[in-house]
């Protein structure tokens, strides 16, 4: 193996963990964004059960 094919081989393997890198930032910002919705999800089904308990007088301890 000659310092070419070294330096080849050293190249690549740079080109592959920036790549990855960038990879993993893409991925990243795309669970954040996941766990955004998934959170607005969970607080609508929160009000929409409240408005339901309420309907229903659940949880109302005065009897």
């Amino acid at each position: 193996m000659d310092w070419s094919q070294i330096a080849t081989i050293a190249g690549l393997i740079i080109v592959l963990f920036g790549w990855l890198k960038l990879d993993i930032r893409d991925l990243r910002v795309e669970m954040c964004a996941g766990f955004d919705r998934t959170e607005g999800r969970l607080n609508d089904q929160g009000e929409r059960l409240a408005r339901i308990e309420g309907h229903l007088e659940i949880g109302n301890t005065e009897a």
